[in-house]
């Protein structure tokens, strides 16, 4: 790159929410600047300059990212026309928040001969043939990766602290509105009047023994509004019956205060909130009410995401599967929303377990599904290799130390030391499979259960003959797994 006319270099900015891109925030700004100072001293123009102002950037695949965000897909197609040599980032992890992501980006840009420059761990861009330029990327890819389970766990300490001061984690539930100190801090909620009398109406409704479409019923004719303005829903119900908060108890998952919290006053008494508990658990356990939608409930995967499925049926009383994580989360970017009929599933079932007609079929069935030898030595041998890459990236971090900013190299070997120990942890895990063997004696029995029901009559729907709560109790036995991506089956499989 002796060439000036050559020394054009492109500078990548990102944050990771739109709150960090505000005009009153710096993080931007100041990766722009610099980028632009490390150019005016390394003699490099700025041909352009591209912005992330907001995405976690948490994709593996390249064409998701670029569809997501657009900048992606303009950067490469710049560096295609030849309007950078560069690309200067702060860090890797601007690239993307996963490995893949990043190696991808910095793949594509290699095809049109634009190098990608790191001020996290730099190196010489004057020649092609630096070895540690490779070395370095691999590094920082491995960290950009390790620092997102950091993050979470991080972040999960935050809200088990909040949680042991009594204060719920994320945004107060309906009946609630927050209370901040000077600095803006969260140190409590009040109650909101009009908002505790809904959640009081709902509740004696509750205990009174009324379903939650009844009591959906009344709310949309009382003067009382839902927590988003609109309609009141059959979700948004059973979310606030279930809210422990309003009895004190702040929670995040299964994480839950071992006591009442007194940073707040509470909707329920200590009697009521013992009342609704019963109640969850008489509905919960209620036998007499309809059966489940399908024999296969709880048994059909999300193949994009490894959520369950769940049966449900539109106004047109067509029945199908639908994603939980994507319906019930809203996580779009992160799992499509998946469906399939729920005929189609079934079919597919009584078709494989009609075809288990003698006891060699079935056990032939099951043993495929245990791993061999031979995969459980490969998954041993990937633990180990993964090992051993870690121990020679961290004898190549050593030895390109002084090539390292110090913060640089401390943050790396921390995050490669937190790395092996996650490393350690899948070792010991593929050690334990290889040491069990699951016991296949309920499954078979199950599966012989249904061979003799195919041989009454195999007509379609049969799966259903013995009763959808009675096949599907047999069907748990066996541990089946039904795996739907975009709508096709991909296979099934049987686990303990």
């Amino acid at each position: 790159m002796t060439d000036n006319t050559h020394r054009r270099v492109a500078i990548w900015c990102a944050v990771s929410s739109p709150q960090q891109a505000r005009i009153d925030k710096d993080s931007l700004p100041s990766q722009e600047r610099d980028g632009r100072a490390w150019a005016d001293e390394n003699d490099y123009v700025v041909a352009a300059v591209y912005k992330v102002p907001g995405h976690t950037r948490k994709y593996v695949l390249y064409t998701d990212a670029a569809e997501a965000m657009p900048i992606y897909k303009r950067l490469i197609e710049d560096a295609e026309d030849g309007k950078f040599s560069a690309l200067w980032c702060r860090a890797r992890d601007r690239l993307g928040r996963t490995d893949a992501l990043i190696a991808t980006v910095e793949g594509l840009l290699a095809e049109h001969d634009v190098d990608v420059y790191s001020a996290f761990m730099p190196h010489s861009l004057d020649d092609a043939s630096d070895a540690s330029a490779i070395v370095l990327s691999g590094i920082e890819r491995s960290l950009a990766q390790v620092e997102g389970v950091q993050r979470e766990s991080r972040r999960l300490v935050g809200v088990r602290k909040r949680i042991a001061d009594g204060l719920h984690p994320n945004r107060w539930p309906y009946g609630y509105a927050v209370v901040r100190d000077e600095a803006g801090h969260n140190v409590g909620a009040t109650v909101v009047p009009e908002q505790a009398e809904a959640v009081a109406l709902m509740t004696r409704l509750y205990l009174d023994g009324h379903s939650i479409s009844e009591i959906v019923v009344r709310l949309r004719g009382s003067p009382y509004r839902a927590p988003t303005g609109g309609r009141w829903s059959l979700t948004t119900v059973q979310r606030i019956l279930h809210y422990d908060v309003y009895a004190g108890y702040v929670s995040y998952g299964d994480i839950v205060s071992d006591e009442p919290s007194d940073r707040f006053e509470h909707i329920w008494s200590e009697d009521t909130y013992r009342a609704v508990l019963r109640e969850r658990d008489r509905r919960r356990t209620f036998r007499g009410g309809k059966p489940p939608v399908s024999p296969l409930s709880g048994m059909v995967i999300c193949a994009g995401c490894g959520w369950r499925m769940s049966a449900c049926h539109n106004q047109h009383g067509t029945r199908y599967f639908r994603c939980n994580k994507h319906n019930n989360a809203r996580l779009r970017g992160e799992c499509h929303p998946n469906y399939i009929q729920l005929e189609e599933v079934e079919r597919y079932v009584e078709d494989r377990l009609a075809a288990l007609t003698t006891d060699e079929a079935i056990d032939r069935m099951l043993a495929a599904d245990v791993p061999d030898a031979a995969q459980l030595a490969r998954d041993l041998a990937r633990a180990q290799k993964r090992l051993a890459a870690l121990a020679e990236q961290e004898a190549a971090l050593l030895l390109l130390q002084s090539q390292a900013s110090d913060a640089g190299f401390a943050r790396a070997m921390e995050m490669l030391v937190a790395d092996r120990a996650a490393a350690e942890a899948a070792l010991e895990a593929a050690s334990a499979a290889a040491q069990s063997v699951p016991d296949l004696s309920a499954q078979r029995a199950a599966l012989h259960r249904f061979r003799d029901l195919a041989a009454a009559g195999l007509k379609p729907g049969w799966l259903r003959l013995a009763g959808v709560r009675e096949s599907r109790q047999a069907l748990l036995q066996t541990g089946l797994r039904v795996w739907v991506k975009d709508g096709e089956i991909t296979g099934w499989s049987f686990g303990a």
